[in-house]
């Protein structure tokens, strides 16, 4: 039986780290939004590079959610996934079949190709976090702004 893990919750993550839990909630939103965004874009960056162009298309296939390729890849390089206690549970956790085998296909795909992914992913949201403080009060000043302007609409 697989060990039930507790998801890791991003944003939170964020804002505590940043100590930036203060901010009423449309700030924060704004904030997170910005923070998400640029870290989906230097991580994506970084993991890329290196890459070939099979490769590539292999990634793509999941970020646009090609089921075709998606199966394809799994058949290919993982035939007895639907066997998988980590798939089994994706698909009764996850909304659809789709999305449950983007999110295993997915962790696949990244410990066959980029098997250092994760300590990418984890160097890029401390490198974010360690700027967010370094410039915190202009940050601040920059979504509250935003959200006034927002407001003013």
């Amino acid at each position: 039986m697989m060990k039930k893990e507790r998801k890791f919750n991003l944003e939170a993550f964020l804002l505590e780290e940043t100590g930036l839990w203060d901010l009423p909630v449309a700030q924060q939103k704004v904030f997170l939004k910005y923070a998400v965004n640029e870290l989906e874009l230097r991580i994506g960056e970084r993991l890329i590079v290196g890459l070939s162009e099979t490769q590539l298309m292999e990634f793509d296939s999941f970020i646009s959610r090609d089921e075709e390729m998606i199966r394809g890849w799994l058949m290919k390089y993982d035939p007895n996934y639907k066997k998988s206690e980590i798939y089994q549970t994706l698909e009764i956790e996850c909304p659809d079949t789709l999305t449950a085998l983007i999110e295993y296909g997915s962790m696949q795909w990244f410990r066959r190709n980029i098997p250092e992914h994760s300590r990418v992913i984890i160097g890029e949201i401390k490198k974010l976090v360690n700027e967010i403080i370094e410039n915190k009060e202009a940050i601040v000043e920059s979504v509250i702004a935003k959200t006034e302007s927002k407001r003013l609409c």
